[in-house]
């Protein structure tokens, strides 16, 4: 990949839209791009209320039933990407690079890196320092998760991605332990700036970042 530029992926803003169909969604473009019909595609996205499970998740963490959650409007979805429970909810910006890994010259753990950089260097530009954590996973200012991440990687082609809470409530966090970590909490970009921020702002800034964690990622592969 020396001399080659990066592929640029298609950006595709889905405004809100449901879980499960965007899930059909991530289903249908993986299947393309795993079998090279396609290029990369980075879905944009706000959902609805909705609690998630990963492929591993424990029930336990889930402080209500699922039919109390479902009475009040809330879907519930198990799936395939690795991590615990969470939630979704207008106000986040939810992201899911499909790629090809081997097109981007990644491997799983560059992948996940190259999502936390990107949003690190999101958040720096409101003038807050975040990083990872060295027990958990995700996006951290200080003990407060602000970025969830959830992956799953299929074909070598990548499916789910990151849940960054930019203006949401938090309410729906209440319901559950977040991401199964115990005894931290989660916070969002607007309570850190302590003003309002629209997922519309972040969501410009995003697919940039991103193409710039790629290149700084495609150098150190060729520096080593």
């Amino acid at each position: 990949m020396q001399n080659q530029s990066i592929i640029q992926p298609e950006i595709i803003d889905v405004g809100t839209m449901r879980y499960g169909a965007c899930l059909e969604l991530q289903h249908s473009l993986h299947a393309e791009i795993s079998e090279g019909k396609r290029d990369g595609a980075i879905i944009l996205v706000e959902h609805e209320p909705v609690i998630t499970f990963g492929k591993n998740a424990d029930p336990n963490f889930l402080h209500f039933s699922k039919a109390y959650l479902e009475a009040k409007g809330i879907d519930l979805f198990d799936t395939d990407r690795g991590g615990e429970i969470t939630a979704h909810m207008p106000g986040q910006l939810v992201v899911y690079p499909i790629l090809s890994l081997p097109t981007y010259g990644l491997g799983a753990r560059d992948y996940i890196c190259v999502l936390e950089k990107t949003v690190i260097a999101i958040i720096a530009e409101y003038g807050v320092t975040a990083e990872t954590h060295k027990e958990f996973p995700g996006v951290w200012v200080g003990e407060q998760k602000v970025c969830a991440v959830g992956v799953r990687i299929k074909n070598r082609a990548t499916m789910h991605g990151i849940a960054f809470n930019i203006c949401n409530s938090l309410d729906l966090f209440n319901l559950m332990t977040p991401c199964g970590i115990q005894g931290k909490s989660v916070c969002s970009m607007s309570q850190l700036i302590s003003s309002e921020i629209s997922v519309d702002d972040v969501k410009k800034k995003f697919p940039q970042q991103f193409m710039a964690q790629l290149e700084q990622r495609k150098c150190a592969h060729v520096q080593q």
